[in-house]
């Protein structure tokens, strides 16, 4: 916090963005702290609940390990009370957060502003342009295989669209190997993935930290497969949807 206050005293910031929205009570109390007067702008990249078809909050449960998950919705609140505005990524994060601030006794007003996930310009197609690909389609799974990404239901949607043979499918290996202590909390990934890589029509792939070979395998997707982990209101649920991010 004392470094936070010096820098703040030094650079006089205008605005001050926190990338975790968890994060701005502590920088509006430095801010204070050092006598300057700048907005707090939170980034709500990550909701930690997700709201039911019934209209019930249930807890994201990467965030709920040992009854965690109030706390974090509370930390979460919090920070929605800290900001002087508040960015989402697409109207149904927008909806949803708006909806569990109203029920943490949180007003966002009119601080809440969406701001889409940028996009790749070169990967951008009109899909009136778009015709089926001659022979076999590839298909693209761009996301972690935690569990609670609904990895299970995914799998089992590849092994029905690979079983024809007209469809391939590429996943992603986005951990790479992870550390014991990583996979002793949640093993799901590994698991997961060795039963997706002995499925025939099946390509387990990775970037191995190439920007252009990440935008080549994108690039040569005809499709993509969203992810079915209920709190992922992201681009793939919004109008500026990417075409190879969604199905």
């Amino acid at each position: 916090m004392d470094a936070l206050v010096a820098l703040f005293r030094e650079r006089r910031p205008e605005v001050v963005v926190a990338n975790q929205v968890e994060a701005a009570p502590a920088i509006r109390a430095a801010l204070l702290e050092a006598g300057v007067d700048a907005l707090v702008v939170g980034y709500c990249h990550y909701l930690p609940f997700s709201f039911s078809d019934g209209g019930g909050l249930e807890l994201d449960p990467a965030m709920d390990d040992r009854g965690l998950g109030r706390s974090v919705l509370l930390a979460f609140a919090a920070g929605l009370a800290a900001c002087d505005r508040v960015l989402v990524h697409s109207s149904t994060a927008a909806s949803w957060t708006t909806a569990a601030a109203a029920r943490t006794g949180v007003d966002l007003g009119d601080k809440l502003h969406i701001l889409p996930a940028p996009r790749d310009v070169r990967l951008v197609r009109d899909p009136a342009g778009i015709t089926a690909p001659d022979g076999r389609a590839t298909g693209l799974y761009n996301h972690r295989l935690y569990r609670h990404y609904g990895t299970a239901r995914f799998t089992e949607l590849a092994r029905r669209l690979v079983a024809g043979g007209t469809v391939r499918l590429t996943v992603m290996d986005l951990f790479g190997t992870r550390s014991p202590e990583r996979i002793r909390l949640d093993p799901s990934p590994e698991r997961h993935l060795e039963e997706l890589a002995i499925t025939d029509g099946v390509t387990i792939a990775s970037d191995r930290g190439d920007r252009v070979r990440y935008h080549n395998i994108l690039a040569s997707a005809h499709f993509g497969i969203a992810p079915f982990r209920p709190g992922c209101p992201g681009p793939c649920r919004s109008s500026t949807a990417r075409p190879w991010a969604c199905p």
